[in-house]
């Protein structure tokens, strides 16, 4: 059976918001992103990544697509169902990153945004929340 996690990107004033993960977490840059817990909908675990890892209290659109893949990392093997979601905001918030997960923020441009990005799922959706 396929886990499921969330992928919600927050945008403001044509800027992409990333996250950079902590070294011991592998480092590189994403969007917010997190696994839906027990009971839990695809929506509340959006909204719970989002004020867990950036102090953003706020209610993401979507899911607007589900990406299925593989993955095979020492904390998870096995299939994924991956919802993402898109939280615009006309002004940049101040961000609290958690710590624990995460140690700088940046807001980028969408080109910007797809070169630093390390998984392709991440890049597809990216790609495709542009087209909206």
């Amino acid at each position: 059976m396929a886990r499921s996690k969330v992928q919600v990107w927050v945008v403001s004033q044509q800027s992409i918001l990333l996250l950079k993960l902590i070294a011991s977490r592998g480092g590189g840059w994403q969007p917010i992103t997190g696994w839906v817990e027990s009971g839990e909908s695809g929506i509340q675990a959006a909204q719970r990544e989002l004020r867990e890892e950036t102090g953003i209290d706020g209610v993401p659109d979507g899911p607007l697509r589900s990406l299925e893949f593989e993955v095979n990392r020492p904390f998870y093997q096995g299939q994924v169902t991956e919802a993402v979601f898109v939280l615009y905001l006309k002004v940049k918030p101040p961000i609290q990153v958690d710590p624990k997960e995460h140690d700088a923020y940046e807001w980028v441009s969408a080109k910007k945004a797809i070169q630093r990005l390390r998984y392709a799922s991440q890049r597809d959706s990216l790609s495709f929340l542009k087209g909206i």
